[in-house]
């Protein structure tokens, strides 16, 4: 499916990585896609992993001040606008969605901010560790240093869920747009992504009128909503207490993180290097027990088997994809599971924390710090458990997050070809995505940047800094304007900061409290957030930003009753739109069957 857009046209403009993949996984299956940036400098081109982001598009520098003609004749011909400059610059330059519809009312209109294009933090810079420290997730963490406070939250999660929502809503919005036109002519038709190519007509001037369709859409996400997938079981389940008494240990930030189960345990092995277990299915455990001289376990009165499904047993049942096609050839089928469908891992299962210690994200947010000389018993219960919480759940979500791209994927190609789909989605490749400012390579590449030693952040200004009132904020300030603006606010309240280096703003940070920092600092546009106020779970139940873009639905459970559930990861149109809660077993049998 390597053309599965091909003649989709796309206009990017953006910074940084969260418009730069979304852009680049639309190129990777065939669409066009034109790359705008600004001919002054740009810190976050400087980061090793840009090149991932430019890869198989086209490159155009413009200044918008001088030059916005030429961008709207890009966008004459164009399919999508892409981007993610902040609300308050959209609309000084006349590119907010409004102005756009009204004179391109044919595009699909992709807006990704930092929190949301409404409510309180609307304009703050959205960057991937200040969006984490505000909604608890850095809590989440503590117990991976020797000291007390929030962890920086390392792996860009945010940018990778985000970046894949983008494409899905895209995708849809495309797709939607198709039908309309497929059911205008009666005929499998790609009107809808006609036309001439970008590189050959717009960019040199030469607007060409885009097709007539059912007009443009809306489609907006966030790299708060970006955090949402990852937290939805500690949100749900401390709704519910009562229901979930064994797991409330792990949805609430404690100084200590608790040690991992047995089926999920990091281990040290004799040569001192560290392995991860992935035993979560009864026959694995049962063999890891018998590999490792523990079969006793076995014998144990309260220990219990339940069989589940082998690879292979689609084939086996007759519902693997030759079969299934053969009963409907228009059939979009997607497979998903570890290490992909061939090589010799290829039947090998998969549980979520293999690919996070596989492809160095645990290590990664351990500050690539984990010791290799042979622990005693204390060192392994502190280390295992520091290795597991460092390890969070994050690959399973990241590869859904993927798996619904992908399903995307496969209904655009057959809405282009008239043809079923097979799709293969693997563990290690999804969470590729999520490392993606790592996981290139070329001679003289530097290394991405590490966490410090105490795990505070990155450098000076991107970075966790405690309080006057024992609270944490962090602080993201990511260009020389942002910067300029800072130390502005700091000097018209009175703090002649001598330099940004950490030791000046951490005695800054300590004459007052987090809420009054985020209160100063918000207004003025500068991403200054706090950073202990509420654990994730507690977060999205009770914060007014959530509240104002409506990123939690309340619903109804079958058997618990009244919850908040978690709201869509994209949003049409300016409105997020009310969700169900979740079906009771075999409810819907009789209409299933009806449609069969």
């Amino acid at each position: 499916m390597p053309q599965a857009l091909a003649g989709l046209r796309v206009v990017e403009l953006g910074k940084g990585p969260v418009t730069g993949i979304a852009g680049t996984i639309l190129a990777d299956f065939g669409a066009e896609v034109v790359r705008v940036e600004s001919p002054r400098p740009d810190p976050l081109q400087e980061l090793p992993a840009h090149p991932v982001w430019q890869r198989g598009k086209h490159q155009l520098k413009l200044d918008l001040s001088q030059r916005l003609d030429e961008l709207h004749s890009l966008l004459d011909v164009a399919d999508v606008f892409l981007t993610n400059l902040r609300p308050v610059t959209l609309k000084r330059r006349q590119l907010d969605y409004d102005c756009l519809h009204s004179r391109h009312p044919h595009l699909v209109y992709c807006h990704i901010t930092g929190f949301g294009s409404r409510g309180p933090l609307a304009n703050v810079p959205g960057y991937e560790q200040a969006v984490a420290a505000y909604s608890g997730r850095m809590l989440m963490y503590q117990g991976l240093v020797d000291r007390a406070g929030p962890v920086v939250a390392a792996l860009q999660v945010g940018v990778h869920a985000v970046a894949q929502s983008a494409v899905a809503g895209i995708l849809a919005a495309v797709y939607q747009q198709a039908a309309w036109h497929q059911g205008q002519d009666g005929a499998h038709s790609t009107q809808a992504i006609s036309g001439q190519a970008i590189s050959g007509q717009a960019v040199s001037g030469q607007a060409v009128s885009a097709q007539a369709g059912p007009g443009g859409r809306l489609v907006e996400t966030s790299l708060l909503q970006g955090m949402l997938p990852y937290e939805i079981g500690a949100m749900i389940g401390l709704q519910f207490p009562d229901s979930f008494t064994e797991l409330m240990p792990f949805m609430e930030p404690s100084a200590e993180p608790p040690l991992p189960s047995l089926y999920y345990h990091p281990a040290q092995a004799g040569d001192g290097r560290w392995m991860q277990m992935g035993n979560l299915l009864p026959h694995l455990f049962d063999n890891f027990l018998i590999a490792t001289d523990l079969a006793d376990v076995l014998a144990d009165p309260e220990y219990n088997q339940v069989h589940n499904f082998r690879p292979g047993v689609p084939e086996r049942l007759g519902i693997d994809y030759a079969a299934a096609s053969a009963v409907n050839p228009g059939l979009v089928y997607l497979q998903v599971n570890g290490y992909g469908p061939d090589g010799p891992g290829a039947k090998r299962p998969s549980t979520h924390p293999v690919p996070g210690a596989a492809l160095g994200g645990a290590l990664y947010q351990l500050g690539e710090k984990l010791p290799d000389k042979l622990q005693d018993i204390d060192g392994l219960r502190r280390w295992t458990s520091r290795m597991m919480r460092a390890n969070d759940l994050n690959p399973d979500p990241n590869t859904g997050l993927v798996v619904a791209t992908a399903a995307l994927l496969g209904l655009s190609a057959r809405q282009r070809t008239g043809r079923g789909q097979q799709i293969l989605v693997d563990m290690l490749g999804a969470n590729t995505w999520a490392n993606a400012d790592d996981f290139v390579a070329w001679p003289g590449k530097p290394a991405r940047a590490l966490p410090d030693d105490n795990l505070l952040g990155f450098s000076p200004t991107q970075r966790l800094y405690e309080c006057g009132d024992g609270n944490w904020v962090y602080l993201a300030l990511g260009s020389d304007q942002e910067q300029t603006r800072f130390c502005k606010v700091m000097a018209d309240e009175g703090f002649d900061l001598p330099d940004l280096q950490a030791a000046s703003l951490a005695a800054m940070f300590r004459c007052r409290d987090a809420e009054a920092w985020q209160s100063l600092l918000v207004p003025a546009e500068i991403a200054c957030l706090c950073a202990s106020r509420h654990s994730p779970a507690r977060f999205w139940l009770a914060d007014e930003q959530v509240r104002a873009m409506g990123l939690t639905q309340p619903a109804q459970h079958p058997v618990l009753g009244q919850y908040l559930r978690p709201g869509s990861l994209v949003h049409f149109d300016g409105q997020s739109h009310s969700l169900d809660g979740p079906p009771q077993p075999d409810q819907h049998r009789e209409e299933v069957l009806e449609i069969l």
